[in-house]
């Protein structure tokens, strides 16, 4: 074979390994802007994992007729515009999937602007319980996306509205949520937990008075079973303080809680979330306190950090090879 057609595999080649290797790298998937067309089986299925599964493996005992519960759930929103459903259509599922004893006392959590580092916190049910971990709300989240069509069939497959794009607090998402919070808040009692964000970006704040928790949570606790609140004011790491338990939004939901009755006390990064948070950062200087018992040295992981770090070695040579490779095939043509 001739030196040029031998350079010229060369450079197919290393094109070709290029490419592949660009699409190794994964790259995130569109969602389906409109309701997956199997919305009723993954409802039901849902439903079934959480009251066979989920409960029991908690020992907690949850009789739930499965069907039912979609049928008042489809029927809140099917042939309906998505902005014009309300509250009030979503309640009679609410109401049939509510779970007598499913938060246990002293085991609310709530939260703004938190809801990756609440659920961590929550364990899902394991520790506390948020109002994504009850039934219907656990439903919502994996759901995932609905809405409702006035012709037939009922159902919009190909599109459906963003939360913001229907009034606050109404629509096939809001007024789902609205009456999950509601509910969720009636039947919290005993000492009551909330993870608020001092570090939220741009003009957000820890406490937003327009937030689910203080239109629709908070004034639907009830306040004689309610011991106080433990406000629990988190900073991600690496990130400014922007607000604290003394400054900011944080002293309006304390004046707030004041006026509805409630006792209060607030600390800013509780170990229990500094050591959450820490788990993705424990080489950061504010997480040193916990490297000797949070960084990894297991075989399993020391092995796959190995190999991840092969990979890209063996990439990033070839792909110097082939620059390399490449130069010279050009500097021959032109000689």
């Amino acid at each position: 074979m001739s030196s040029a057609k031998w350079g010229s595999v060369l450079i197919c080649t290393c094109l070709a390994f290029v490419f592949l290797s660009l699409c190794l790298v994964s790259q995130p998937t569109a969602a389906s802007a409109g309701t997956n067309r199997h919305i009723r089986e993954i409802f039901i299925g849902q439903c079934w994992y959480y009251t066979e599964y989920i409960g029991q493996s908690l020992g907690e005992s949850v009789q739930k007729n499965c069907t039912d519960l979609w049928e008042k759930f489809s029927h809140a929103w099917m042939y309906k515009d998505p902005c014009d459903v309300t509250v009030a259509d979503y309640e009679p599922f609410v109401n049939a999937a509510t779970v007598p004893g499913e938060v246990p006392t002293n085991k609310a959590v709530f939260w703004e602007a938190a809801y990756t580092l609440a659920h961590d916190y929550s364990g899902r049910r394991r520790r506390y319980v948020a109002s994504a971990d009850i039934l219907t709300g656990y439903l919502g989240n994996h759901v995932f996306a609905w809405c409702g069509q006035e012709e037939e069939p009922g159902i919009n497959y190909d599109h459906c509205p963003l939360e913001e794009d229907c009034p606050m607090f109404q629509g096939q998402y809001g007024g789902m949520w609205t009456a999950v919070s509601k509910a969720f808040a009636e039947v919290c009692t005993g000492v009551i937990k909330m993870i608020l964000n001092g570090t939220t970006a741009g003009s957000n704040v820890a406490f937003n008075e327009r937030s689910y928790f203080n239109l629709f949570e908070l004034p639907n606790l009830p306040k004689a079973k309610v011991t106080r609140f433990q406000l629990m004011v988190f900073h991600d790491v690496g990130k400014t303080h922007k607000e604290t338990c003394n400054n900011g939004s944080i002293p309006l939901l304390k004046k707030r809680l004041e006026e509805l009755g409630f006792e209060y006390d607030c600390i800013d990064d509780p170990s229990a979330l500094k050591h959450i948070l820490c788990l993705d950062d424990i080489n950061s200087a504010e997480c040193q306190f916990a490297s000797k018992v949070l960084r990894p040295t297991s075989a399993s992981y020391t092995t796959g950090a190995g190999l991840q770090t092969l990979v890209f070695g063996g990439i990033l040579i070839l792909s110097v090879s082939c620059l390399w490779l490449f130069y010279n095939h050009l500097q021959n043509k032109l000689s």
